[in-house]
């Protein structure tokens, strides 16, 4: 009876000691996904949650989710699974070049793509964009199904790789456009046909706020002078820098799911909506910090743009600050140095003579007849008496 008593008491904590123990083995994985700050000082960030196989959880509660901006904590408003409740808006960006025809690669990425479009929910919008070494818009944005399926059905292989320039004209449907952005590309092959780089491609993911999800299909390349097969590392620096996401397919059979799996994670993701701890666009980089007690925490930044440039903790971008103050202080001084340099150069009054003269210059004719003496004559007897002084008297 004993034994009966015992067993009835640890199996429950058998169970949930299990259970415990099957939730430590299961990491979540927390990503922040898109920050949209067009409406800065307002900030979207769009969040994914996964298990370790990468399927959606979804019982969190979205008032769980934490947010700190540069260390202080924010308020933010959470909706959960907004990608039912917005719309999505994806760019299918699909490699045609001419190594896509071997093997069933080209029909893979067809069959993948519809799928994808099979599992748009209503509201959200696609466009279709393939490339070889040309680039060519098959669909703008759109809802209607039917049209995305025709679009993709005419994908012909053909000619070399420019995947950046692909990428770029994919970015630029994003422009004006709100809510969550995405582009999901698909290559078997090394970019060698582009002239764009990958850093204005970033550029713009930061601009207009949309991440990119690559997916590598077929062999990896080998080496780094090997022009042959994918190159792994940069389809990886693509995602990560636009805070998407990198898969690899060996072959053409896996690409359904993934486009599937990337679609069930849009749709499930959590949006945090909250106003930043500085509202003025400064060109400076924001830490975000989003945790969920007790589950995970994950971190990045975003900037919200300016007229300063982004400083980034470099030497070489203090150097160019310190020069950028040296010059406005120099634009500052400038007007009171040309005063001075003004006041320098006007002439001197001249000096007074400290000479002495000892004698007096010669006095001229006229001068000397101007002090001359005219004596009034006075009454003297002894004075001659002239003939008309008789006449004198008798007036």
């Amino acid at each position: 009876m004993k034994s009966v008593f015992r067993s009835f008491i640890l199996a429950p904590i058998i169970f949930l000691f299990g259970a415990i123990t099957t939730a430590a083995q299961s990491p979540v994985v927390i990503n922040v996904t898109q920050i949209d700050t067009a409406r800065f000082p307002q900030v979207d960030l769009y969040i994914s949650v996964t298990d370790a196989n990468g399927i959606p959880v979804r019982n969190i509660p979205a008032n769980a989710l934490r947010v700190e901006e540069n260390g202080t904590p924010v308020a933010a408003t959470a909706t959960t699974r907004s990608g039912e409740q917005g719309a999505v808006n994806v760019v299918l960006v699909i490699d045609r070049s001419g190594s896509m025809a071997r093997v069933g690669k080209m029909d893979g990425a067809k069959q993948a793509a519809i799928a994808f479009v099979n599992q748009m929910r209503p509201g959200d919008r696609t466009a279709l964009v393939q490339f070889d070494s040309e680039i060519e818009t098959l669909q703008t944005f759109t809802a209607d199904k039917n049209a995305l399926i025709a679009a993709i059905q005419r994908i012909v292989p053909r000619g070399n790789t420019a995947m950046n320039d692909a990428l770029a004209t994919a970015a630029r449907f994003f422009e004006a456009v709100p809510g969550r952005k995405a582009i999901i590309g698909v290559t078997d092959g090394m970019d060698n046909a582009s002239q764009l780089q990958r850093d204005g491609i970033l550029k713009q993911a930061t601009a207009s706020a949309f991440s990119i999800y690559t997916i590598g299909l077929g062999e990896k390349a080998i080496g780094g002078a090997s022009q042959e097969g994918i190159d792994e590392p940069v389809l990886q620096e693509l995602a990560r820098a636009s805070l998407g996401e990198y898969f690899y397919a060996p072959n053409a059979d896996q690409l359904s799911d993934l486009y599937k799996q990337i679609a069930t994670r849009i749709h499930n993701e959590y949006k945090l909506t909250y106003t930043s701890t500085s509202a003025l666009r400064d060109g400076l980089k924001r830490a975000i910090v989003v945790t969920a007690p007790g589950i995970g925490a994950t971190r990045t930044n975003y900037n919200p743009g300016g007229l300063i440039p982004e400083v980034e903790p470099q030497w070489t971008s203090w150097v160019l600050f310190f020069l950028a103050l040296a010059l406005l202080v120099a634009l500052f001084l400038a007007p009171q140095g040309l005063r001075w340099a003004t006041a320098r150069a006007a002439p001197a009054p001249a000096p007074k003579a400290r000479v002495r003269l000892t004698e007096s210059a010669p006095a001229t004719p006229a001068s000397r007849a101007s002090r001359i003496k005219i004596k009034k004559p006075v009454n003297d007897p002894a004075r001659q008496k002239l003939p008309w002084d008789d006449g004198a008297e008798t007036h």
